[in-house]
């Protein structure tokens, strides 16, 4: 089985892992694990106003399939971002695979803020943690307060190194999230992707593939190499406008 995602650095082990899935969870005890996340969540959140925190990568695709098959009232769901700051093929694949419920949210992020705010570009631990806080957590407590809604159901786990709150459930200015996929090995996840034919968006291809996350503003993680290697157009629009750092990456490569 595989361990906490921050320390798997080898491709071939996620690979590995990827390949092994329905092997490791055969229908028999992936339909149990299903049917008891899909019973707890009808007893958590059965009649509420229930939201999703969809961001478009695996364990939101995995946790509103299971949502949906526990027949719980989905009022909306949210994708939540800086759209201006976002990989351009994220987005395009989002516009065309998200369920059809699931609202845009742009948090307001652009290349003008980012030169006004050096601090936020590729920063530490603390700094990741803040793009967090003003991105997608943002759009969620926006989403919450305008939907009216109950509680919001995230794809949250913590063997991919997410905080989950007490029992998974806990509320943070004013909005209620439960992760109630929190304690599913990445197999679990991957086996029921495979089974149910749920398509995966383009970050899990490019490089770090399952390390990676599916709403990260590319400024959020560097180095410059790595988001070359992902869009080479988000660096050219970074060094056009200044942008620290972009324009003496590009002479290095071009």
């Amino acid at each position: 089985m595989l361990g906490r995602k921050h320390i798997i650095n080898d491709p071939s082990v996620w690979a590995a892992g990827w390949e092994r899935a329905r092997e490791v969870f055969p229908d028999e005890r992936l339909d149990a694990l299903i049917d008891r996340t899909a019973h707890e969540m009808r007893h958590r959140a059965g009649g509420l106003r229930v939201g999703i925190a969809w961001s478009g990568g695996k364990d939101a695709i995995v946790v509103t399939w299971v949502a949906e098959r526990a027949g719980l009232d989905i009022v909306g769901g949210v994708y939540g971002t800086a759209l201006g700051l976002s990989y351009h093929s994220m987005l395009a694949w989002v516009r065309e695979h998200r369920p059809a419920y699931v609202d845009i949210l742009d948090t307001g992020q652009d290349l003008a803020w980012l030169r006004a705010h050096p601090a936020m570009l590729f920063p530490d631990l603390a700094g990741r943690t803040k793009w967090s806080d003003i991105t997608h957590n943002r759009a969620q407590d926006i989403y919450f307060a305008r939907k009216r809604l109950d509680i919001i159901l995230t794809g949250r786990r913590r063997l991919d190194g997410n905080w989950c709150g007490p029992g998974g459930d806990y509320v943070s200015r004013g909005t209620r999230r439960w992760s109630p996929i929190m304690d599913w090995p990445h197999e679990a996840v991957f086996a029921l992707l495979q089974r149910e034919g749920l398509g995966l968006p383009p970050c899990y291809a490019g490089p770090g593939g399952f390390r990676n996350g599916s709403m990260v503003p590319w400024p959020r993680r560097g180095p410059w190499a790595r988001v070359w290697d992902w869009e080479a157009d988000r660096v050219r629009e970074a060094a056009a406008y200044g942008i620290p750092g972009a324009a003496d990456f590009l002479r290095t490569v071009t």
